[in-house]
C-alpha cells in the first residue's frame, strides 16, 4: 500500500538502539527531513543514543526512554510507572505516522513495537515485515525485511522511510559534532599529536555482544606497529572498553584519551585523525559518519549488515573489514534469527585472527591518504 500522499503533520521514528544504531537511521531521517520540511519529526530513543539525534539538524524532538529496563519481561511488570508515562507522551504527540527502524527479530520484541506503534494513534506505521510478515500485523506500510545476510541496516532503514512516504534524498550518515566539540578535539590532537598523523584504536565494541572483541594483545600489536612506522597513536573511548589492557600488553605504550571525550569530541576527534582501527561498534559508525578511514576487526558479527558504511554512488570505499571468514560466521544476527550474541566458546573466528592482516590493512589505508568525503560534519 501507498503511504498518503499528503504530507504528515506529526511524524515518530524510534530507534531504542546504541549510538551507533542511531547513526545508521540517519541517511533515512534526512530522507524524511527532505520530504517533510514543514512536518514535526520526533525520535524515541535511548539516552545514549539522544545526543546523536539532538545534534543531527534532522529531529525537531528527541524522547529518551530507558529500552534496556524492558529487554525482559519482567521488566514491565517491575517498572509500569515509566511505560504508563511514555504512554501519555506518545498519545500526546497526536502523530499521524510512525516510522519504525526495528526489525522484527524476536516475539517479545514485536510485541514491544507493536504497542508502541499502536499507543501513537498514528494511521500509518511503516517498518520492516519478513516473508510471511506475521509479526508485522500492526504495521499499516510494510517495507520487506532483506535479512541480515543480504542488506546493511542503512539500506534496510532507507526501505522504511520509503514506506512512510519519503524518498531517498542522499545516502550518507549525518553527525554534526558542533564548534565547542571541535575546539576541544583540536586541543587534544595537539596534545597527542602534534606533528604526526594521528591512528586512534579504539578496542571496545558497546555494551551489547561483547564478544564482538578482539584481544588486547592482537590491539597492543597494532599498536606498535603503527608507532614504530612513525605515527602518532592513541586510545579512545571508555574504561570498560579494555583500553588499559591494550596499554599494558604494549612496548610502547600509546596516548590514552579514554574518558576524555564526549561522542561530539569524539566525533569531531575522528574527524581529524588519519585511520581507525577497532571492532564492529558505534565508534566505528562514527568514524564513517565524519569520512575518516576504518580498518574494523569482525568475527561473530555480519559484516554485511553492520560493517563500515559507504555509499557505493560516492565511490570505492576507503574503508576495510579484516575477518577469517569462517562457515560458522556470523553466529548472531543470522538470517532473520538472533542467534548467539555470546557467540561460542572458543570464539576461533577472533582468537584465530592475527595481528598482521589488520597492520598490513592499516598500513595500505594510511597509503591512501586521508581525505575527508562523503561525510556530513561540522568542525
Amino acid at each position: 500500500m501507498a503511504a498518503p500522499a499528503d504530507p504528515p503533520r506529526r511524524v515518530l521514528a524510534v530507534k531504542l538502539a546504541d549510538f551507533g544504531d542511531a547513526l545508521l537511521t540517519t541517511p533515512a531521517l534526512a530522507a524524511m527531513r527532505a520530504a517533510w520540511p514543514s512536518a514535526r519529526i520526533d525520535v524515541l530513543t535511548t539516552a545514549h543514543a539522544a545526543p546523536i539525534y539532538r545534534q543531527s539538524g534532522l529531529v525537531d524532538g528527541v524522547i529518551a526512554f530507558a529500552k534496556a529496563d524492558y529487554d525482559r519481561p519482567s521488566g514491565l511488570a517491575a517498572r509500569p510507572r515509566a511505560l504508563f508515562a511514555l504512554a501519555r507522551t506518545l498519545r500526546a504527540g497526536r502523530y499521524d505516522r510512525v516510522a519504525l527502524f526495528h526489525p522484527l527479530t524476536t516475539r517479545y520484541g514485536a510485541l514491544k513495537h507493536a504497542a508502541l506503534a499502536l499507543t501513537t494513534g498514528a494511521p500509518v506505521r511503516a517498518g520492516l515485515a519478513r516473508p510471511g510478515a506475521v509479526r508485522a500485523w500492526f504495521l499499516t506500510h510494510r517495507a520487506p525485511d532483506r535479512g541480515f545476510a543480504h542488506a546493511h541496516v542503512v539500506e534496510q532503514m532507507l526501505a522504511v522511510a520509503a514506506a512512510a512516504g519519503a524518498s531517498p534524498a542522499g545516502r550518507r550518515l549525518v553527525v554534526r559534532p558542533g564548534s565547542a566539540a571541535a575546539e576541544v578535539a583540536a586541543g587534544l590532537l595537539r596534545e597527542v599529536a602534534p606533528d604526526r598523523r594521528l591512528v586512534l584504536v579504539h578496542p571496545g565494541c558497546g555494551p551489547f555482544a561483547p564478544a564482538r572483541r578482539w584481544s588486547a594483545d592482537c590491539f597492543a600489536a597494532v599498536c606498535d606497529a603503527l608507532t614504530a612506522d612513525g605515527h602518532a597513536v592513541a586510545l579512545v573511548g571508555t574504561a570498560g572498553d579494555g583500553a588499559a589492557a591494550v596499554a599494558a600488553a604494549c612496548a610502547h605504550p600509546p596516548a590514552d584519551l579514554t574518558d576524555r571525550t564526549d561522542l561530539p569530541t569524539l566525533a569531531a576527534l575522528l574527524a581529524r585523525a588519519a585511520l581507525l582501527v577497532c571492532n564492529d561498534g558505534g565508534v566505528m559508525h562514527l568514524a564513517t559518519a565524519v569520512g575518516t578511514p576504518v580498518v574494523a576487526v569482525f568475527g561473530p558479527s555480519s559484516a554485511t549488515a553492520w560493517g563500515p558504511w559507504w555509499p557505493a554512488e560516492d565511490g570505492p570505499s576507503p574503508h576495510q573489514v579484516v575477518t577469517l571468514d569462517l562457515p560458522c560466521q556470523p553466529c548472531f544476527y543470522v538470517g532473520y534469527r538472533l542467534g548467539s550474541p555470546d557467540g561460542c566458546p572458543t570464539r576461533d573466528c577472533l582468537r584465530w585472527l592475527a595481528a598482521g592482516p589488520v597492520v598490513a590493512a592499516a598500513r595500505r589505508a594510511l597509503a591512501g591518504g586521508s581525505e575527508r568525503t562523503g561525510a556530513t560534519h561540522d568542525g
